[in-house]
């Protein structure tokens, strides 16, 4: 029998043992811990002053868990999404209830990064009082974030990046006097964007480093990945989902952005199609002017319109962007057009690509000729104001800039032209676009991109809350331009370790690669999902988007 002083002097030490270290227990309302005393002591009853008040300790942290549990909402779709991760299974020893709430209490994660005031960036974007290129695709859903931004505000552009910089740019609409120092009134300061390193790096952005600081990340590395993926090239968007940059560049594009899809969305001109026309001239045999509708029908006559499913794809794409489409084209063969000028004359190098207001001559070399479309329907439809109504040129493997809308001339050339200067393809790490004055070079196989190839995962908003035990598929889409893709790489560990699915045969340079991941969560969790290419030359991005999701046995 343990005698009176004995039993204090062992039931104060427990005691402060059980505050300092004893926070192993899952929750505060499963033990006694005057009970546990009494069995740590072999079942006798050792009443001590610190019972009350561990109870009392334990009840304020359960508190805290609910008062501070992970936020979820509902977007406008339904979709239930919870941006900070739960605390399942937290393995640290300060843990006293199921959570210890350090994702929303200590890191006040809810209340941090882009997405803490802006549900969706692309509307915000969009509704800016000055305008800006629209460089999403509400069609495809994908995520608008920092990273995308970066691309041209901060990473590899030349002079975006030397004159319009992301940090420069974003302080200035926060604080600036014009908005009435709005975030600053909202209760927003530094660490709502920004995270504090502990290298003496200084500040990062915190939307870019979130995922490896939460507590409760679920990991899973590849060899644990049981999963499947296919891919579909040929599934097409309509005319009105296409992608459109609308960038304006002159006055013309104003005017034809404004009457399009992002600005008055006016009804088409049908006199202006009928009356349209094409000249194809330069160092042709013979050549000539010709309304488009005429064209149109000994084009049909002579059997060698085209309709085909057939990429678009913005060299200024970003990580994870989807300024791509892939959409089924109606038109005339570039090729036949000046075969009916008689051809082009010895030693010609190239096609100019001339709008109706001559403020654009891009050009594409003769090797692209075979690749190279009037177009002047899409999906079956006639073009829209914002895709060149009446007609676009379109030439496959290469930028979209080359497929300049509302042309009226295919003008051959005998120039020595630097062609790489019109059909960019990618950004170069640390440089610039082949259309900002990239190095030609930027073609060789030994160079690093930054977007070639380039992945998006699609229809999933972070933190989207699906459920354990069921198959979920996960979809998206990537390209490289000119180069095949012969694996998709999959990641649910950060990007730390990768399962690569091959494409049996490699894919058609000239569409996109459309692919679906299907997986089943089994633990109750957040996770993350990243995607990378592999082209046909073995390139690899140097840089991929990952997105967080939420899995719950409960999905109310």
């Amino acid at each position: 029998m343990v005698d009176t002083k004995l039993r204090t002097l062992l039931a104060v030490p427990l005691a402060g043992l059980m505050l300092a270290g004893g926070m192993c227990a899952t929750n505060a309302y499963a033990y006694d811990y005057q009970e546990l005393t009494d069995m740590a002591l072999g079942g006798e009853s050792v009443p001590f002053p610190g019972d009350e008040y561990l109870n009392e300790l334990g009840n304020y942290w359960d508190q805290i868990e609910s008062d501070y549990a992970p936020k979820v909402t509902e977007l406008a779709d339904g979709t239930k999404i919870q941006r900070t991760p739960s605390e399942y299974e937290v393995g640290a020893w300060q843990k006293f209830s199921d959570t210890i709430s350090y994702n929303t209490y200590y890191l006040d994660g809810d209340n941090r990064g882009c997405n803490a005031c802006h549900a969706d960036l692309k509307d915000v974007v969009s509704g800016m009082d000055y305008h800006h290129p629209v460089v999403w695709n509400y069609a495809l859903d994908n995520n608008l974030g920092v990273q995308q931004c970066l691309l041209c505000h901060g990473e590899t552009m030349g002079y975006v990046k030397d004159d319009h910089q992301f940090g420069t740019l974003i302080h200035a609409l926060h604080y600036g006097s014009r908005y009435g120092n709005t975030f600053s009134t909202v209760g927003g300061n530094c660490y709502s964007c920004h995270n504090a390193t502990d290298d003496g790096a200084g500040m990062t952005l915190w939307d870019l480093v979130k995922y490896d600081l939460y507590f409760g990340m679920n990991r899973v590395a590849a060899e644990d990945v049981q999963g499947e993926l296919v891919v579909d090239q040929d599934n097409v968007l309509s005319v009105d989902e296409m992608f459109s940059l609308d960038w304006m560049h002159t006055y013309y594009d104003n005017l034809r952005g404004a009457a399009g899809k992002n600005g008055a969305n006016l009804p088409l001109d049908q006199e202006l199609f009928d009356t349209w026309e094409i000249t194809i001239d330069g160092t042709v045999n013979n050549p000539y002017t010709e309304k488009l509708t005429t064209l149109i029908e000994e084009a049909e006559a002579a059997g060698v319109v085209v309709t085909k499913p057939s990429k678009i794809h913005c060299d200024w794409d970003p990580i994870g962007g989807a300024m791509i489409s892939n959409v089924e084209i109606t038109g005339i063969p570039v090729s036949w057009l000046i075969e009916r000028a008689g051809g082009y004359v010895d030693g010609s190098t190239g096609v100019h690509v001339v709008r109706a207001d001559d403020s654009s001559h891009r050009a594409f070399p003769l090797e692209k000729l075979g690749e190279s479309y009037l177009v002047y329907k899409i999906g079956g439809e006639d073009l829209t104001w914002s895709t060149g109504f009446p007609c676009m040129n379109w030439t496959e493997g290469v930028d979209a800039q080359i497929f300049s809308k509302q042309i009226n001339e295919y003008q051959v050339t005998d120039a020595d032209l630097d062609f790489s200067a019109n059909i960019p393809c990618g950004w170069i790490v640390g440089g610039t676009s082949m259309s900002n004055g990239g190095d030609a070079s930027s073609a060789s196989e030994d160079v690093q991109f930054t977007n070639k190839p380039n992945t998006a995962i699609l229809h999933l908003p972070d933190g989207k809350i699906i459920k354990t035990n069921e198959a979920y598929t996960f979809e998206g889409v990537c390209d490289a331009y000119d180069e095949g893709i012969t694996a998709i790489e999959i990641s649910l560990d950060g990007g730390k370790t990768w399962v690569s699915y091959d494409i049996e045969g490699g894919s058609d340079p000239n569409k996109w690669t459309y692919w679906y991941f299907t997986w089943t969560p089994e633990v109750e969790g957040a996770y993350t999902i990243s995607a990378r290419a592999v082209t046909e030359t073995g390139r690899t991005q140097s840089e991929w988007q990952t997105i967080m999701f939420n899995a719950k046995d409960v999905v109310d």
